[in-house]
């Protein structure tokens, strides 16, 4: 497995969510996010997900590269870390 990213960028807090706004400022290779409640998302521009509060959503460097991530309900608190 060869690696792809080169530095981490992620949350320096619990955030809240804004439905349908941009969460990430780049892509990343790898990507973790935990919304502390349930919650659907869109990533990549794809239907809504359901995501489990507490569990969220985890990829590596093998998945999809992720270029887009929304949360798509107000007042989620989440917080996330990804590999660019």
């Amino acid at each position: 497995m060869s690696r792809l990213g080169s530095n981490f960028i992620g949350s320096s807090e619990v955030e809240t969510s804004v439905s349908n706004e941009e969460i990430l400022p780049s892509p990343c290779y790898k990507l973790s996010l935990i919304p502390e409640s349930d919650c659907t998302a869109s990533i990549n521009g794809s239907e809504p997900i359901f995501l489990k509060g507490g569990v969220g959503f985890s990829t590596n460097q093998i998945d999809a590269k992720i270029n887009s991530f929304k949360i798509l309900e107000d007042g989620v608190q989440y917080f996330w870390i990804g590999g660019v």
